[in-house]
């Protein structure tokens, strides 16, 4: 990064490696730089969010208004008159739709895998659209837990949005927030007429268009931390988590 002060892709080196040695502050500064050179480069911008939630000096209201600045920088407004064509039938099967990034190995195969199984078939239909850059292998899990499984990786934003709106999705759910193969501008967009974040993001999305987040009394005690979120709290009863231990796992 000294030998090339005006490139993005020095300072985001550099970031990464003070991120992988725990150095924080440099590592912070280097996200600032790559934002500074290259203000549209969304990606590094959500991965300084991440970032900033490790900083002890943080504060709740400076981190809902550093998100709420990423949205406003590089979503859509939000369009409050868009029309849907689902079909308001109250005895169809709702379409649930995951947008993520998560469908492969790695620490979220202990929660998610669970709530998918164990959902009720009757009155849920599950749509998946995998962001993760290389198509589902056959060993991967996820697939099969799905009614339906698309592959989104190489589609735009807008031909995302299109996919969505088309299999007429009635709720959509965030899992990846503004963690890796994100695709929060696509919920900017709003596909679905209800949108919800998964709280694997331990913050929040700081978008208009994701309505609601789930989550607990534990991890958001009633009347305490309302004001950390743009998006409305539902708290689960019993807990918001469904832990599975990996098969490798000893008794």
């Amino acid at each position: 990064a000294r030998l090339f002060p005006d490139q993005a892709a020095a300072w985001l080196r550099a970031a990464s490696a003070y991120m992988r040695a725990g150095d924080l502050e440099p590592a912070l500064a280097a996200y600032r730089k790559v934002i500074e050179i290259d203000p549209t480069d969304s990606s590094t911008h959500s991965v300084f969010l991440y970032a900033r939630l490790m900083d002890d000096r943080e504060t709740y209201t400076g981190l809902l208004a550093a998100h709420r600045e990423w949205a406003t920088r590089h979503c859509l407004p939000l369009d409050c008159h868009r029309a849907y064509p689902n079909f308001p039938d109250p005895d169809r099967r709702l379409r649930i739709g995951i947008l993520s990034g998560e469908f492969c190995a790695g620490s979220g195969n202990s929660f998610l895998p669970p709530i998918l199984r164990h959902h009720s078939t009757e009155n849920f239909e599950l749509h998946a659209y995998s962001t993760y850059p290389q198509p589902a292998a056959e060993s991967n899990p996820y697939p099969p837990l799905f009614d339906h499984w698309r592959e989104v990786a190489d589609l735009t934003d807008e031909e995302t949005d299109a996919v969505i709106r088309s299999d007429e999705i009635d709720i959509l759910l965030d899992i990846s927030g503004h963690l890796p193969y994100r695709r929060l501008t696509v919920y900017s967009r709003k596909p679905a007429p209800v949108q919800i974040s998964y709280p694997r993001y331990p913050s929040t999305t700081g978008l208009e268009a994701i309505g609601y987040r789930l989550t607990d009394a534990w991890a958001d005690p009633v009347g305490k931390t309302e004001d950390h979120y743009c998006e409305k709290l539902i708290r689960l009863p019993g807990g918001y988590l469904a832990y599975e231990p990996p098969d490798s796992a000893p008794p």
